[in-house]
């Protein structure tokens, strides 16, 4: 088949059908890469589902990824290694080439040789502003990879205003090359009232009462440490009977977390959870009195859209693109200061009304942001960058 984009008899390129053949990267669906993860799986579904005049050929890691996706009719979802280095190094450039494919959509970094135009999502520049946080390994691979992507990318997409300034100052690229395509709450996430569910999952997880949620990974970025901390605070200021529920990857948990996490658990006041599964995080979510999200730094802050639609009121950081996300739906603190998140977390907790205010607002700001939005967003990304790919001397360097 050939690709959409032709060459008329007097040189110009025409579109021929009004289609595209698009390939992209979901090699992280499955992998349990929380919002890397949630991003691949919602944008792509709902990019087959908008752009049915398309084909999507889809690369995956795992057989059983995307089972939506894979159901439509122009969709294939094709095979890659595990592997950065197989994946990015040959299997795509080959997929690419062999399934001529129009353009390739991938995450932070791409094909070192590709010989097709191709869009970048950035979802933070976490690595270049906290170096620290970050392995050796994992740093030298993100700070050499993604900048050579982002500079050689035909389009790059941010996940908020916040992420493309960043990428503007920090890669010296162009502003009119960055677009902003916001994230969604995954579809399957809303204000769960089956008490039964909400009752299923506390007893699975050892809940009990009252507890306020934090979902993320465990990493030192995610400042759990202070939030342990301003938890342990409200416990002394307040005889409710209060837990504190940690859903997240504990790979790399931070031997900082060590004594505070184990005074805590000893007296039952928190739960480590671990990784949970996409079914319990709407009744998980929905239980919670308040979701405490005290980030130091976000390129998005998906966790924060998740619970506000849930109805779950949200304390979250005034910082980041966390402010941008939140607006004035969410009772926002200081992350750096322990007795601030303290603060904000006993005045939602003891405040029914304000409570209940926070979960409207937050319902409602969530109406902001869909994945069908975001894919059509994403679609016209695609034909821009297409209709430059044959016009040089217009395109974004």
């Amino acid at each position: 088949m050939q690709g959409p984009w032709q060459r008329a008899p007097d040189g110009q390129p025409h579109r021929s059908g009004g289609n595209m053949r698009i390939a992209f990267d979901a090699h992280m669906v499955g992998s349990r890469e929380t919002g890397n993860e949630v991003y691949a799986r919602n944008i792509a579904s709902a990019m087959a589902r908008a752009g049915k005049n398309h084909e999507m050929v889809i690369f995956v890691t795992r057989p059983s990824a995307l089972t939506e996706a894979r159901a439509l009719p122009n969709c294939s979802l094709v095979a890659v290694p595990s592997s950065p280095f197989l994946r990015l190094g040959l299997a795509i450039p080959y997929q690419v080439w062999h399934r001529k494919a129009d353009l390739l959509h991938v995450t932070y970094v791409a094909p070192p040789i590709l010989g097709k135009p191709f869009v970048v999502t950035v979802h933070d520049v976490s690595f270049e502003r906290f170096p620290e946080f970050f392995g050796l390994r994992d740093l030298a691979v993100l700070k050499s990879l993604v900048p050579m992507t982002v500079r050689r990318a035909h389009r790059v997409i941010a996940v908020s205003h916040f992420t493309k300034q960043e990428i503007i100052d920090v890669y010296r690229i162009p502003e009119s090359k960055v677009v902003v395509i916001h994230e969604a709450a995954d579809a399957t996430l809303g204000p769960y009232p089956q008490a039964s569910e909400i009752d299923r999952v506390r007893a699975k997880y050892g809940i009990h009462g009252e507890y306020i949620l934090y979902v993320g990974n465990i990493q030192k970025r995610k400042n759990i440490a202070r939030l342990l901390r301003a938890f342990s605070a409200v416990q002394a200021r307040s005889d409710l009977p209060l837990q504190l529920v940690v859903a997240g990857q504990e790979t790399g948990r931070a031997e900082h977390l060590g004594e505070i996490e184990r005074n805590l658990c000893r007296q039952g006041q928190v739960r480590f959870l671990g990784f949970v599964p996409q079914e319990d995080m709407a009744p998980l979510y929905s239980g919670a009195l308040v979701f405490a999200y005290p980030s130091l730094y976000e390129g998005f802050g998906l966790p924060v859209v998740e619970a506000m639609a849930c109805g779950t009121p949200v304390l979250t950081s005034n910082s980041s693109a966390l402010a941008e996300v939140a607006g004035d739906s969410a009772m926002l603190v200081d992350p750096l200061s322990v007795e601030d998140i303290a603060r904000g977390l006993l005045t939602i907790v003891t405040d029914a009304d304000l409570r209940h205010r926070l979960s409207n607002a937050g319902r409602e700001n969530v109406c902001r942001f869909s994945w069908e939005t975001s894919a059509r967003k994403t679609l016209e990304v695609y034909e821009q960058v297409m209709s430059e790919s044959h016009h040089p001397k217009v395109r974004n360097r």
